[in-house]
């Protein structure tokens, strides 16, 4: 939300520091959606968090996994744009490969005309308190904000392509005879991709370490969520062989509703704690792992404010890959000694196969199961 409303660069002023943000309405929006109470604006509390991770089998108390908490953060995103005209969608691979249809079935036009109907079945099919309070009435009957889930997700990617009122899932495009149409209509929104990964059995295998170091100098990338069993770390860079991250099990006391809202009862005061709390102002103060010690299981964020971003590095992923693999073959074919590349560590992809029976990518036996996850909090 920070890099969406603020940008990549943004830093705390230096000078006037609590005047400044109290007349920054995009930073109280965000510290308002982030506190943790129940109900609206506070989308992302931890209450919500429990309340959303009961429709995965997670009781409060009980781990969170990459997979689970990328699933948890779905759906309250997509909950926050449905009803609140949130800014983004989140789209959680399957697998190691991302579908640009997908993104499609979520951000483009046809998204749009196809949610309202989308939802209400998938709210019909579904039982249960809403994740946030409040229905709206219709025909002298209660609607629930719908839940999101896969199944209706990957349904509206299938959506993604066809001409406006075709029947039918998507085709599967092959790249040479029957290439995807294209699209030069703008988002409706913009996109964060996360990508659950499982790098190995039990370590990461030392030839990712230089992907990972690359994804994280990446422009788009947002960080990486891992860390070792039971503790999780929010990685956001690195230095040499060590990852740099955050440590979200690092309690605060709560602040007021809204911290920093102006009106009507500015607090500097509360906000001022609340900065000292949230802000990383010294290297010192985050959280070093080495990469060897890396647990194999992890979630990659990756975000997109709009399709342009997305397209250029969809291109810009597949002529890596295509890279190293020419390189590779070249080398083979001058005699000189070569390794062969890893598997790159995600893919791109126009959509899955129509029978959606590839869910595992060609290195599964090198990786381990992408399904399985360890136990995070």
């Amino acid at each position: 939300m920070r890099v969406h409303y603020l940008g990549k660069d943004w830093r705390l002023p230096s000078r006037n520091r609590e005047a400044a943000l109290l007349e920054n309405d995009d930073y109280c929006n965000i510290t308002e959606w982030f506190t943790d109470y129940p109900g609206y604006p506070h989308i992302f509390s931890l209450q919500h968090l429990l309340q959303c991770g009961m429709k995965y089998d997670k009781l409060p108390g009980e781990w969170f996994g990459p997979s689970t908490a990328a699933q948890v953060f779905r759906d309250l995103a997509h909950l926050q744009r449905l009803k609140y005209g949130g800014p983004l969608e989140v789209l959680v691979t399957q697998g190691d490969t991302i579908y640009t249809s997908e993104a499609e079935g979520l951000c483009g036009d046809l998204a749009l005309n196809s949610l309202d109907s989308l939802l209400r079945e998938c709210a019909a099919r579904h039982q249960g308190s809403p994740l946030l309070s409040g229905g709206e009435e219709e025909g002298g009957t209660t609607v629930e904000p719908a839940r999101s889930c896969a199944s209706q997700l990957r349904r509206m990617a299938q959506l993604a392509g066809q001409p406006r009122g075709s029947p039918g899932p998507s085709p599967f495009f092959d790249p040479l005879l029957h290439p995807p149409p294209s699209t030069t209509q703008p988002w409706a929104c913009s996109l964060l991709v996360l990508v659950p990964l499982r790098l190995g059995i039990h370590s990461v295998n030392p030839d990712y370490f230089q992907e990972l170091k690359d994804l994280l100098r990446c422009e788009r990338c947002v960080g990486i969520v891992g860390g070792r069993p039971h503790h999780a770390i929010y990685f956001v860079g690195y230095r040499g062989d060590e990852l740099l991250g955050l440590d979200p099990h690092t309690v605060f006391r709560n602040p007021p509703p809204s911290p920093c809202r102006p009106h009507p009862n500015p607090n500097p005061a509360a906000l001022h704690e609340y900065i000292s709390q949230v802000h990383v102002r010294e290297s010192r103060d985050l959280v070093r792992l080495p990469f060897s010690q890396l647990d194999p299981s992890l979630a990659v964020g990756l975000y997109f404010r709009d399709r342009d971003e997305f397209e250029v590095f969809c291109e810009q992923t597949r002529t890596r890959a295509q890279r190293a693999q020419q390189d590779y073959q070249l080398a083979r074919s001058q005699g000189r000694p070569a390794s062969a590349p890893p598997p790159p560590l995600f893919v791109v992809q126009h959509s899955a196969p129509a029978a959606d029976a590839l869910n595992t990518s060609d290195s599964e036996d090198e990786r381990g199961s992408s399904d399985v996850e360890d136990d995070y909090v």
